[in-house]
């Protein structure tokens, strides 16, 4: 799995691409998630729109994500939640947990934050 790294004002945008196993780069979101609310961010959009499939582990990943960022004071959202990744988390009900937006764009918006450069 790649993750692509970008901030939307005071917000950390993740965009995830692969497939999320549980393998080292899983675990690396939870890793860069505490990293960026160190450094002051507040909010988290986790964008799926390339996500190829996700198991177990990956969401664990993502509900321990959602639990620090709010813990901290803020929100962490999804974007794009579509195809394997959506009948996962129907079928697990999380996307009665999780808020979730059609696009990036939107999810900052909700948020207030405005999307800056990609890294």
């Amino acid at each position: 799995m790649k993750i692509y790294e970008s901030t939307a004002d005071n917000a950390l945008v993740l965009r995830l691409q692969g497939k999320m196993m549980g393998d080292s780069h899983t675990r690396k979101v939870h890793e860069r998630v505490k990293y960026f609310l160190s450094q002051g961010m507040r909010d988290v959009v986790v964008d799926l729109d390339a996500l190829e499939w996700l198991n177990s582990a990956g969401l664990g990943i993502l509900i321990a994500s959602l639990i620090t960022v709010r813990r901290s004071g803020g929100e962490l959202v999804l974007t794009s939640v579509k195809g394997k990744a959506e009948e996962v988390f129907f079928m697990t009900h999380l996307n009665e947990v999780f808020r979730t937006f059609e696009s990036v764009d939107m999810a900052c918006e909700a948020l207030g934050h405005r999307i800056q450069g990609m890294s």
